[in-house]
């Protein structure tokens, strides 16, 4: 049974994913949480 990702805070899912590196499912999670975030500016390499 796979915990409830949409109710995890960011930290809590970086946690799980340390526990379980495998899982796509929380890592998309957590990176749908990071892009919603306001301001976010992303770097690119140009």
């Amino acid at each position: 049974m796979k915990p409830n990702f949409a109710g995890m805070s960011k930290s809590e899912l970086k946690a799980y994913l340390l526990k379980h590196r495998n899982d796509t499912e929380a890592f998309h999670a957590l990176m749908d949480q990071i892009t919603s975030e306001p301001n976010q500016i992303f770097y690119t390499v140009e």
